[in-house]
């Protein structure tokens, strides 16, 4: 899979193709390299969610 294409609907099948997607990419990744970018990744999402939080008080 060396595109992914999510369809208007975001349907059960786009969620396992997303699933195997991020897969391949962190497969052909160093150890080291997965782990750094999947940390990026969920400090990015955390700090999201807290602002997200803060504007909703």
């Amino acid at each position: 899979m060396n595109k992914l294409e999510i369809s208007p609907d975001f349907t059960v099948d786009d969620i396992h193709n997303l699933r195997i997607y991020i897969g391949e990419i962190y497969r052909s990744m160093s150890k080291e390299e997965a782990e750094k970018d999947f940390d990026m990744h969920y400090q990015r999402g955390k700090k999201a969610i807290e602002n997200l939080r803060k504007l909703n008080r």
